[in-house]
């Protein structure tokens, strides 16, 4: 079966969705903090994807929820109103500091990245926008600029985009010295764009 999987994915879906190890693993079924190939071996998913499964596979709690609210209404436009996803936006607001207290609910990481560098452009009317080297910010046709690792990166034009150090305490080229990090962003400022600059976006737990 996996190989047959293998051959039409290799057929029908785009080279651009790879897969790890030479027999890649026809992942079935999971439960909870497991995942179980075709054969019913058991393996701990220490990874989750990009998509992160943070409350494990087929979460009891979860599970009964998604069957209960399709049972009741499985979708609707926001041209109409519906009570969850004010109380659901209510609910992330009241832990957010300040005057955060505003939410856009999104589909996914990129396109949460796409709205926030349109919206620092349009509120500044400037166009610059900085971001780490070595992170990852989505692979749109925006976020692929922001992304700083060429693994993740086409031969396309990506705009006003420009990437400055990570300030990496361990493997960095200024150690733990938080000040030189921030002057080389500076000038990078004062040296690279035109001085006035949309926004800066941080990936702050690379790996």
């Amino acid at each position: 079966m996996a190989d047959e999987i293998l051959r039409k994915r290799m057929e029908f879906l785009g080279p651009s969705i790879f897969y790890y190890y030479q027999k890649p693993l026809n992942i079935v079924e999971g439960r909870m903090q497991y995942l179980y190939d075709e054969s019913g071996k058991r393996y701990l998913d220490a990874f989750a994807g990009i998509v992160t499964v943070s409350c494990g596979h087929c979460h009891p709690d979860i599970v009964n929820a998604v069957v209960e609210q399709t049972k009741l209404l499985q979708h609707t436009t926001t041209i109409y109103l519906h009570h969850a996803i004010v109380e659901f936006a209510e609910a992330l607001a009241s832990k957010m500091p300040g005057n955060l207290k505003v939410v856009y609910f999104v589909n996914s990481g990129t396109e949460a990245n796409e709205l926030a560098m349109m919206m620092a452009r349009l509120y500044t009317g400037n166009l610059t926008m900085l971001a780490l080297r070595n992170a990852y910010h989505g692979g749109s046709a925006g976020t692929i600029g922001l992304t700083a690792l060429h693994t993740w990166k086409y031969p396309i034009p990506q705009g006003e985009i420009h990437h400055v150090m990570n300030p990496d305490p361990y493997r960095g080229v200024f150690g733990s010295n938080a000040s030189s990090y921030a002057k080389e962003v500076q000038e990078h400022i004062a040296y690279a764009t035109p001085g006035r600059v949309a926004g800066f976006i941080a990936e702050t737990f690379q790996v």
